[in-house]
């Protein structure tokens, strides 16, 4: 049965951003994650090796031959998930074909829903491997309506440098097991992926900041760069010994103000099952814009 549908598997990211800029344009916050991500394969220090994975990114257009969605497959640490932004059911089932037939062995996306286990649902029944997709991390996209600034606490922002490596690699290389940990899950299907060659490409990049009180760092927020005018906050980190204080609102809204500054749009990912960050992005004067998923291929019974 013929589809209404293409995808295109391109592997050069400057051929993709041609090729996707109007689209991602016309969807800049939604497509934070896509339009970041490929601008730090566009840059001289590259966000790791390139592996069997990838990095690749897909272009899928309707029969008119314009772009309605987009997909990639960029991401460094296992199981080097897919990324999908929202597109039909039928386009989602024939990009999982075209990724059928290149032989791509994703196991795992995260973005948009249903878009995420529609192809992952299709690319197990084409595999006839007997898994089938699960929610794994229920996401929440929040972009910034209007700052709401709270009381500071004690301390101040700056920008963190070089010096702060020691005390910023072992924290941020946490980050991803404690927030499922706050979340109530012990069980992750990624690692910790946020390591010393990323620490250093973000100072690069002039992305990290920190809160410090009394000459000691209590926390740590980073942002993204702006990409197609969105900058995304996160990660937003404070040591189990300093939480509690504030620390994490002030910092978090000290870097909302200056890429709103810089005249971005500003946004952030949450875990959904995490409260206290939900809660605090939201009196900060985040509002939620779309609900997102991390989905994995799990063993089960045989589709079909």
């Amino acid at each position: 049965m013929s589809s209404s549908f293409s995808a295109e598997v391109v592997t050069d990211a400057a051929a993709f951003t041609e090729a996707a800029s109007a689209y991602l344009e016309a969807h800049p916050v939604l497509g934070t994650v896509v339009s970041s991500a490929t601008a730090a394969w566009l840059a001289p220090t590259l966000p790791c090796e390139p592996g069997l994975w990838g990095p690749w990114w897909a272009l899928v257009r309707d029969a008119d031959g314009d772009v309605v969605s987009v997909a990639m497959r960029t991401a460094s640490f296992e199981p080097h998930p897919l990324y999908l932004l929202p597109m039909a059911d039928e386009a989602a089932r024939c990009l999982a074909a075209a990724l059928h037939a290149r032989g791509d062995d994703a196991s795992a996306a995260n973005g948009a829903v249903p878009a995420c286990e529609v192809l992952l649902a299709e690319l197990a029944r084409l595999r006839e491997d007997g898994t089938v997709p699960e929610v794994a991390v229920p996401t929440r996209l929040y972009e910034l309506d209007r700052l709401v600034r709270p009381t500071a606490p004690a301390g101040a922002a700056r920008a963190a440098d070089e010096a702060d490596l020691p005390w910023l690699v072992p924290l941020l290389g946490r980050f991803e097991t404690e927030a499922a940990a706050q979340a109530g899950r012990t069980h992750r299907d990624a690692g910790d992926h946020l390591d010393e060659h990323w620490v250093r490409r973000r100072l690069e990049a002039d992305a990290l900041w920190v809160w410090e009180v009394a000459g000691t760092p209590v926390c740590a927020v980073g942002a993204t760069p702006p990409a197609f005018g969105v900058s995304r906050v996160g990660p937003v980190m404070t040591p189990a010994e300093h939480r509690g204080r504030g620390y994490a609102g002030a910092l978090t809204a000290h870097v909302t103000a200056l890429r709103e500054a810089q005249g971005a749009r500003v946004c952030l990912f949450t875990d959904a099952g995490n409260p206290v960050s939900n809660a605090l992005y939201q009196r900060l004067g985040y509002r939620p814009l779309a609900d997102m998923t991390e989905v994995v291929l799990r063993a089960g019974a045989r589709m079909g």
